[in-house]
């Protein structure tokens, strides 16, 4: 991989962790008129592209170096996934479930989750399943779980893809717009997919700089429009798909036209290195921040707190995993799995 592409990647990733945050930030439900609109556009619509362009980025890595013993390479690979993948899921699984089950019993009327826990938790065989496949409290888990599952079956869709090739990726992209629901998400089997395709088949295309800026401007226009519309308009599923597909392209070839327009500071900051750390500990730290918020200021500023919420759950986590990575540098590698 050449250094433009990994540094790519990591700022893009960053930007995308960003997102997240900023999706599970909404306070749909709790706002009305113009603050409930735009929430719809930005979390409900904008910020959608992050999670299935990581499941991009995860395909493309995955297969990008693949060895001639395609069988034997990834199972190597099943490997060390255990480790940057499942072993951090597992840590904070738990840590989650214990977080909840204990404010469940301190602050019961605080806790978005006690539900789960009241209703859900009866037995051994209970707290297992929601620690291995239903994660409370850090329920952004669901992410490493599916990509677990699926780079376990990574030498099938290897060979998928070897003999099907395109038709495959159109296949799984007609099945994500229908939102055919699946055991694990559709959406994750079809943009690891694409991306596994891209290493296997096309992997120049990741290294190419594109520098039409017509194109990516039009492109930029037609993702925020779509998002836009779909919500004004209430438009269906596919138009939300369309919307996606479009932001992808759109963030993925708009760092190429400002990347020269980025200083050294910026492109080598090391906060990029935070981007796995802010995924494992935003939730529930954000629910957190919010009602605090929320407490102090009432229903009247829900708006306000939808913009600082995220700010201040971000900049909590890079300040927390620059401490453990200074203080307790194996914690914090244990943790990140290796990250």
């Amino acid at each position: 991989m050449t250094e433009y592409l990994s540094k790519k990647i990591a700022i893009i990733s960053f930007i995308l962790m960003i997102m997240i945050v900023i999706l599970h930030a909404q306070l749909i439900s709790l706002s009305s008129g113009i603050s409930k609109t735009i929430q719809l556009i930005i979390s409900g619509q904008v910020t959608r592209i992050a999670v299935p362009l990581f499941f991009l980025i995860s395909g493309f890595l995955f297969f990008r170096n693949i060895s001639v013993d395609v069988f034997k390479s990834c199972l190597r690979k099943i490997g060390k996934r255990f480790r940057t993948v499942l072993i951090p899921y597992l840590i904070f699984s738990i840590l989650g479930f214990l977080f909840i089950y204990c404010t469940n019993i301190l602050f019961p009327e605080y806790i978005s989750d006690s539900n789960a826990i009241n209703n859900g938790i009866r037995s051994i065989k209970d707290i297992l399943y929601t620690i291995l496949l239903n994660p409370i409290g850090t329920y952004q888990l669901w992410f490493l779980r599916d990509l677990f599952i699926i780079i376990i079956a990574s030498p099938l869709i290897y060979y998928v893809l070897k003999y099907c090739k395109w038709i495959i990726i159109i296949c799984f992209l007609g099945l994500w717009m229908i939102d055919m629901k699946f055991f694990i998400s559709i959406e994750a089997i079809t943009f690891f997919s694409i991306g596994s395709y891209i290493a296997i088949y096309k992997q120049t295309i990741t290294n190419y700089i594109f520098k039409n800026s017509i194109i990516v401007y039009a492109t930029t226009f037609i993702w925020i429009s779509i998002c836009t519309l779909t919500v004004l308009c209430e438009l269906n599923y596919i138009w939300h798909c369309i919307g996606i597909l479009s932001g992808i392209i759109s963030l993925w070839t708009l760092y190429d036209l400002i990347y020269h327009k980025l200083n050294h500071h910026i492109l080598n900051s090391h906060v990029y290195s935070f981007s796995f750390f802010i995924y494992l500990v935003h939730e529930p730290l954000l629910t957190i921040i919010k009602k605090i918020l929320y407490l102090i200021s009432g229903s009247q500023l829900i708006f306000v707190i939808y913009i600082i919420a995220p700010i201040i759950c971000i900049i909590t986590c890079i300040i927390l995993g620059n401490i453990l990575k200074k203080n307790t540098p194996k914690v914090y590698y244990i943790l990140t799995g290796g990250r």
